[in-house]
């Protein structure tokens, strides 16, 4: 888990995953 806490920290592993990298991606 990389910068989960910081994206979406609500959001599962598996449903995270694509959600984080296209936050991070826009970040």
């Amino acid at each position: 888990v990389y910068n989960s806490n910081i994206t979406r920290p609500r959001f599962t592993n598996a449903g995270d995953m694509p959600i984080k990298v296209q936050v991070v991606a826009l970040e």
